[in-house]
């Protein structure tokens, strides 16, 4: 079973993780995460939440841009999911 949300373009080997963000925080968080050529997409979910999405591969390479963007940026970025889920 995967850990995405329920969504059909979505398969097993992806990863994601969802942040909560304001409304020009994440045009900058989109341009930022989708200009890194192959990394991953942001895509709205439910209740205000934003995630961004990988593939499994590219795991490492996406919790560090986040944890790199968390420093000069203002957004909540909620605990990942296990991808074995």
């Amino acid at each position: 079973m995967s850990n995405l949300p329920d969504d059909p373009l979505l398969g097993p080997e992806m990863y994601f993780r969802t942040i909560r963000v304001d409304g020009e925080e994440l045009v900058w968080i989109r341009a930022i995460v989708e200009a890194q050529d192959g990394l991953g997409f942001v895509y709205s979910a439910n209740g205000g939440a934003v995630h961004v999405v990988t593939t499994l591969d590219q795991k490492e390479a996406l919790d560090g841009l986040l944890a790199d963007l968390q420093g000069c940026s203002d957004f909540t970025l909620l605990p990942a999911q296990d991808p074995a889920l």
